[in-house]
């Protein structure tokens, strides 16, 4: 497990995938959480908080790696070059606002009410010459699948909100 009372949390794989073991959790207490591979992501569960979390999957996709919660924070954006969640095995969240891109389609379950919205994320590293530096997310606004594949969107509770642009 990783934990913070309120630090950012930050990792990354410049080669390879990021697999969490499926009874791990990564909670940030309100600081930022940011996930990237340049392949895929299995993900257990990470916690925000109040905090934002960014996933980036470069070539792979974003997996369900656990049963129940994957993500909670404020808000969530992802990048991936396949599949957030899959058909059968979505990821699970308790979020406010979503924002991402993938190739082959979007598969989530949502415990409350979601706004698909614009998401930037912001998290601290400590650098290579042991200097803390700010990594910045760009904005996603909305969702797209890029290639073939639906945007599937299950609400537990609660409504859903389109304030940016959808398509797939």
């Amino acid at each position: 497990d990783i934990a913070t009372q309120g630090g950012s949390i930050s990792v990354t794989a410049g080669a390879g995938s990021l697999t969490m073991g499926a009874a791990t959790r990564a909670a940030s207490a309100g600081g930022n959480i940011r996930y990237a591979a340049s392949a895929e992501i299995a993900l257990a569960e990470l916690d925000a908080g109040a905090g934002d979390i960014s996933l980036i999957a470069s070539t792979g996709s974003i997996l369900d790696q656990k049963a129940g919660n994957n993500l909670a924070a404020s808000s969530v954006r992802f990048e991936t070059g396949g599949s957030f969640g899959q058909a059968g095995a979505a990821i699970e969240t308790d979020i406010v606002t979503l924002a991402g891109q993938a190739a082959t389609g979007v598969f989530l379950l949502e415990a409350s009410d979601l706004s698909l919205g614009a998401v930037s994320v912001a998290t601290q590293y400590l650098s290579s010459d042991l200097t803390m530096a700010t990594l910045s997310d760009a904005v996603r606004s909305g969702l797209v699948v890029t290639g073939s594949g639906p945007i599937v969107i299950d609400l537990s509770d609660g409504s859903l909100a389109v304030d940016q642009a959808v398509a797939a």
